[in-house]
C-alpha cells in the first residue's frame, strides 16, 4: 500500500509541478509567487511519496532477510543441528560463499559454534537446536 501510495504522490506532485511551470511559461504567475506553494505542498507531497516508496522496499529487504534465516534453520534442523557450508548451499539457494556467511553470521550471534572433524572439515553446530534427546531430559528452570 505504501508503495501505491507513494507513487500516487509523485504523480500528483509533478503534475502540479509541470502545471505552475506551464502558467510561469506562459506569463500568468511568476517564479516568485509559486515558489511558496511549490517549497511547502507540492515539495513535501513528492519528498512523502519518495520516503514512502523506500521504506517499503526496506521492509521488503527486512522480510526476506527473515525469510532467508528461516529457511535455513530449518534446513539445519533437518540435519540434526550439524551442518557444512557445502551441504547448506546444496540444500538451499545460497552460494557457497553466501552459505558460508551466514553460518558465520550465526556463529558470531551464539547461534552456532564452528566445529573441525578429524578429516579437516569445518562444521558448524547449532547449540539452540539440541538433539530430540537433549530436549525430552530437560529440566526446569
Amino acid at each position: 500500500m505504501k508503495l501505491i501510495i507513494g507513487y500516487i504522490f509523485i504523480g500528483i506532485g509533478l503534475f502540479l509541478t509541470s502545471g505552475m511551470l506551464l502558467s510561469i511559461i506562459d506569463g500568468e504567475s511568476t517564479l516568485k509567487e509559486d515558489s511558496p506553494i511549490w517549497l511547502f505542498i507540492i515539495l513535501p507531497l513528492i519528498v512523502s511519496g519518495v520516503l514512502n516508496i523506500y521504506y517499503h522496499y526496506k521492509r521488503l529487504k527486512i522480510n526476506s532477510k527473515e525469510q532467508l534465516e528461516n529457511e535455513l534453520l530449518t534446513i539445519v534442523l533437518k540435519e540434526n543441528g550439524v551442518i557444512t557450508v557445502a551441504k547448506l548451499a546444496a540444500s538451499s539457494t545460497l552460494t557457497l560463499s553466501n552459505a558460508e556467511k551466514a553460518l558465520e553470521d550465526f556463529a558470531k550471534r551464539g547461534v552456532a559454534s564452528r566445529k573441525i572433524t578429524e578429516s579437516g572439515i569445518i562444521v558448524y553446530e547449532f547449540l539452540t537446536i539440541g538433539s530430540k534427546e537433549d530436549q525430552s531430559t530437560a529440566k526446569s528452570i
